[in-house]
């Protein structure tokens, strides 16, 4: 499983002699699954949970492909033949080092331009500021000393 930087999710399975991969775009809901590199499904979805099935040998394959926590990132992609469970692989993304501190960045500097006029207010922003940085390179240097 391999995730590249257009935001697709690749799934990939070895099963029977064939190489099976599901794909799916974190960005636009396309999905597509191929069989040794051949197209056999493809399909825009938009909601957290599909499948498409297919036959190879007279045997019935079921890819479920299903969105776990869009909030956490974890798809879940299964592997079913004659609905016996083959395999599931499991995706999570992970975010950027400093993602969440960027996210604050830009709030703050969005507040600070509303309160640009107002003196006071302002003075008391980039106290709180201050202080919110201050939290969270505590933070930050207490999460670095626990893993070492």
């Amino acid at each position: 499983m391999k995730s590249n930087e257009n935001n697709t999710i690749n799934f990939e399975f070895s099963v029977e002699g064939y190489e099976i991969v599901a794909s799916v775009s974190k960005a636009s809901g396309q999905e597509i699954t191929t069989i040794n590199g051949d197209i056999i499904s493809s399909k825009r979805n938009l909601y957290r949970n599909s499948t498409h099935e297919f036959q190879l040998d007279g045997k019935r394959f079921k890819v479920n492909l299903q969105v776990q926590s869009i909030i956490k990132g974890i798809y879940v992609c299964t592997l079913t033949i004659d609905d016996t469970v083959i395999e599931t692989l499991q995706y999570n993304y992970e975010k950027p080092e400093g993602f969440h501190r960027r996210i604050l960045a830009l709030l703050f500097m969005f507040c600070g331009a509303l309160l640009i006029n107002h003196k006071i207010a302002l003075a008391i922003y980039i106290a709180v500021l201050f202080l919110v940085t201050g939290f969270l390179k505590n933070r930050e240097m207490k999460k670095k000393n626990s893993r070492n």
